[in-house]
């Protein structure tokens, strides 16, 4: 997202080479799009790198050389319509040629070329300067300057590259009546500086570098117990502000019993803080510890987020949207959040703001066990079920054997008794049913005694038979 304008320069400048200059923030290694109403002629453009930070010292020496430079580096070096432009230097200066059509478009290589020690990783600011004024060739339909197919590091393709501060040019002479008392250091516009350091504000709104947030007057470590003995005991360093404690909760509106001590430069800024105090980690930035949007620059900027109902405020960078998968849970971190610098647009609703996507979801620990134990006990009551049915399984071997065994060792079965031709023997008189009979039926003796006879005796020794005879 581009910043918006953050200082108010007036330097004048010759009026022979150039009508109009602006600074802009850009990015190395980046591409970007170049829009103009097409004129009648040409139009000289001129492009010198400031630095890392939009440096007042810096960009008087540009303005001040730039008439000499457009008229040695400018005429014979030309850029038809739809051509690109290599940055590749600090300085470039080309002739434009215009198209055919309503608007005549130019590709700009920023190259990553070595340059000033810089505090904002690949972001730059550059001048602009421009043979004609501004309200000639810049086309109402369209933003002159836009970030092109890819991102230009932290913008987004296609955005509108906002300028930073337009420079006055007194076509009189080199009239630089609004710099500060001599010092060659360009006015700083005072809403653009709320820390007072006499830098301009590079940390988006929000967003800031944290010595000490929300504390009480208490006076712990000897801050006091006002704001007037907190900034004067030294508490907060200079280049900090001390101010009563600005908090996102509605319910904290005007207290004014806790301070904080911040500065509005960027993170990379933040941490050449620590870098120059000794001490890592000494200075946070706000985001990392408190979260996107949670240190507000000014108190209207405080009624504009709160005045956002039920939304957080996320950097659009920090912005995720979508959902977390079955074996997942959301994190503290979805809600409805407006975009930090878009407020307007209002809330995207059941949205995550977190550094990265990771962060905005996490295991559901709980249901993986349980679907864990669930898969172990399945397996489980598989393997007994086939040892309970399986021939091959050794259990189910060792059951069977057992039962052979006991089949064994039991006696043999019952076998049922053919019948045959028996007879009974009836007790004498026995009817049936335990009764005799009346009478007695007579049997002659002599059957009685062929019955009973006896077989004849066989001899054991016929040979003794003779010998044993008696004689007549």
């Amino acid at each position: 997202m581009a910043l918006r304008s953050l200082l108010l320069l007036a330097v004048a400048a010759p009026a022979a080479a150039y009508e109009w200059y602006g600074v802009v923030k850009l990015a190395h290694s980046s591409e970007y799009d170049l829009t103009i109403r097409t004129l009648t002629e040409t139009m000289r453009f001129y492009i010198a790198e400031i630095g890392a930070t939009p440096d007042a010292a810096a960009l008087d020496t540009i303005v001040d050389g730039a008439e000499s430079y457009m008229q040695t580096y400018c005429y014979g070096a030309t850029a038809a319509h739809g051509t690109e432009i290599e940055i590749d230097t600090t300085q470039k200066c080309v002739e434009l040629t215009m198209g055919t059509g309503a608007t005549s478009t130019y590709e700009l290589h920023i190259g990553a070329h070595a340059h000033r020690r810089r505090l904002s990783g690949d972001d730059v600011y550059v001048a602009i300067f421009a043979g004609h004024g501004i309200d000639e060739w810049e086309d109402s339909s369209v933003h002159f300057l836009k970030c092109g197919a890819s991102a230009c590091g932290d913008v987004f393709p296609g955005a509108d590259i906002e300028l930073e501060c337009v420079g006055d040019v007194d076509h009189s002479g080199h009239d630089h009546g609004r710099r500060l008392s001599g010092d060659n250091e360009c006015a700083v516009d005072a809403t653009k500086d709320n820390d007072g350091d006499g830098i301009v504000d590079l940390a988006a709104e929000g967003e800031c570098c944290v010595s000490v947030y929300g504390s009480k007057f208490d006076n712990e470590y000897g801050c006091g117990t006002t704001l007037a003995e907190v900034q004067a005991g030294g508490c907060c360093p200079e280049d900090f502000i001390a101010r009563y404690s600005l908090q996102l909760d509605p319910a904290l509106e005007g207290d004014q019993t806790g301070w904080d001590c911040v500065s509005f430069v960027d993170k990379d800024g933040c941490t050449e803080k620590n870098t120059q105090l000794g001490i890592p980690g000494f200075y946070q930035w706000s985001a990392d510890v408190m979260g996107p949007g949670y240190c507000p620059h000014t108190v209207a900027a405080l009624d504009t987020l709160r005045n956002i109902q039920g939304c957080g405020t996320c950097a659009a960078e920090d912005l995720h949207d979508g959902h977390c998968g079955v074996f997942w849970l959301e994190t503290g971190r979805w809600k409805d959040w407006t975009v930090l610098g878009m407020e307007e647009i209002g809330c995207q609703k059941d949205t995550c703001c977190a550094s990265s996507s990771s962060a905005c979801c996490k295991l559901n620990v709980s249901l993986v066990a349980g679907l864990a134990c669930g898969a172990l006990v399945f397996i489980l009551c598989c393997v007994a079920l086939c040892c309970f049915a399986c021939a091959g399984c050794p259990a189910y071997k060792a059951r069977h054997k057992h039962a052979a065994d006991s089949k064994a060792d039991a006696p043999p079965p019952l076998v049922p008794i053919p019948k045959a031709d028996v007879r009974v023997e009836v007790p004498y008189g026995y009817e049936g049913a335990g009764a005799f009979a009346a009478e007695e039926e007579e049997v002659p003796a002599e059957a009685v005694l062929a019955a009973e006879r006896p077989p004849p005796a066989q001899s054991w020794a016929p040979e003794l038979e003779q010998e044993l005879e008696p004689e007549c």
